[in-house]
């Protein structure tokens, strides 16, 4: 449960930002930075699919996050239903390894599978033997080696850093079992998304740019009001001069005018 709270802690706050993104908001004043841009609205749509899609690659076959417990409320939030986490913990507790444990192994004895992380080779159980004279793990051609000293390595040009070591010299060699955590799935997809030649880093870098561009126009636009507030301050200062003195001369035209009304 502590490892499946941490999972859902850091889901939730992930789901947070993008919908803080995308918010729309009815009155157009507080809508999110990226509200309806189609890469987000695509990530988010990927990340829903994470949590109903099915955690593959193990022996005991496939799980989903609902039935290890983690459900989502009406809020759209995630946490664990306790009713359904302590049934599958009590009739079959080796599906949390699907939470947090990676696997590369086969279900033969006499077999050891190598994965490099870096291999981008699909979670799922496939079969390691000969078909047609052929080598196969699943759908995917496979080369065998005779090392000389009773090993044998199966490897495929398609899949750099996998290869299955085995002493075992028959032609069905059982099934190779390729399990990525739900964590490992998860870290993936935000390596994904944040990598720098991705579609959202991509729509980041655009959307960065115009809010500098819009800042450089805002300064640009705060000057040439300066300009024009020192302008028109100064085109003030000269019609009040002006006033005040058409004022000056009216006062001493009325003044002489009544000096003259007296003399006659």
């Amino acid at each position: 449960k502590a490892v499946m709270n941490e999972l859902m802690a850091s889901m939730n706050e992930y789901k947070a930002q993008l919908e803080g993104y995308l918010y729309v908001d009815p009155d157009g004043v507080a809508s999110g930075p990226l509200a309806l841009d189609p890469t987000v609205t695509k990530l988010k749509s990927d990340f829903l699919s994470l949590l109903v899609s099915p955690i593959t690659g193990y022996e005991f076959g496939s799980t989903y996050l609902s039935e290890l417990g983690i459900k989502t409320s009406s809020s759209g939030g995630l946490y664990i239903d306790d009713t359904t986490f302590d049934r599958t913990y009590a009739n079959s507790p080796e599906k949390f390894n699907a939470l947090n444990q990676i696997i590369n192994k086969s279900s033969n004895a006499n077999s050891t599978v190598y994965l490099s992380e870096y291999t981008d080779l699909a979670a799922g159980e496939y079969e390691l033997k000969q078909v047609s004279g052929n080598w196969k793990l699943g759908d995917i051609d496979v080369t065998r080696t005779d090392n000389g000293d009773g090993t044998y390595k199966f490897t495929s040009t398609a899949y750099a850093g996998f290869y299955v070591s085995t002493t075992d010299s028959a032609t069905d060699l059982g099934k190779v079992y390729i399990g990525r955590s739900f964590t490992k799935i998860f870290d993936e997809y935000v390596n994904d998304m944040l990598d720098v030649t991705s579609s959202f880093t991509s729509t980041l870098k655009a959307y960065e740019t115009k809010v500098t561009d819009i800042s450089e126009q805002l300064d640009a636009l705060e000057t040439r009001a300066d300009l024009l507030r020192e302008r028109y301050n100064e085109r003030f200062g000269e019609m009040e001069s002006m006033v005040v003195g058409f004022n000056s001369t009216k006062t001493l035209l009325e003044n002489l005018v009544k000096s003259w009304n007296k003399e006659d």
